[in-house]
């Protein structure tokens, strides 16, 4: 498991708080600084098959969700991505349907999207990418269809 120290970008708070000019900002550093450093999560390093470099989990998922979108037209609930000392295990997609969606055609086409969109980034992959419906949407009449869908942060 990797473990990364929180940048500069992280700890605003801390230091802001540090400045303060009331005589209680050793309270406030002591009480909420080890909170806010514990909360920061920068994401995980992906090694590619490329020597030396690597792409950082949490744009190696928005990545993924856009190319789910492009090809699906769903919502995206969650992506998760399991990794160990840098390699991809697993990828657990959590998708919205909606009603008259053959979701087993659709789940294979997720899996498409994914390993695709993983192979142009030079990520290797197996067989490991499970698709989960969790919720389901009712069709919406006055929604086009190439408008964009919400893709998590």
């Amino acid at each position: 498991m990797t473990v990364q120290r929180p940048d500069e970008a992280d700890t605003w708070i801390s230091d802001a708080a540090a400045h303060l000019e009331h005589g209680d900002e050793g309270v406030v550093l002591e009480r909420l600084g080890p909170r806010l450093r514990s909360a920061t999560r920068l994401g995980v390093p992906i090694a590619t098959d490329d020597p030396g470099i690597e792409i950082n989990e949490r744009a190696i998922r928005q990545l993924i969700a856009r190319a789910i979108d492009r090809r699906c037209r769903r919502d995206v609930a969650a992506i998760h991505i399991t990794t160990d000392h840098g390699s991809v295990r697993r990828i657990r997609v959590e998708m919205v349907a909606r009603y008259g969606d053959q979701i087993g055609a659709m789940s294979e086409q997720v899996r498409e999207a994914v390993r695709g969109r993983l192979g142009s980034l030079r990520i290797t992959v197996a067989d490991c990418v499970d698709v989960m419906w969790v919720d389901v949407q009712p069709v919406d009449p006055a929604s086009p269809a190439d408008q964009p869908h919400s893709i998590p942060g």
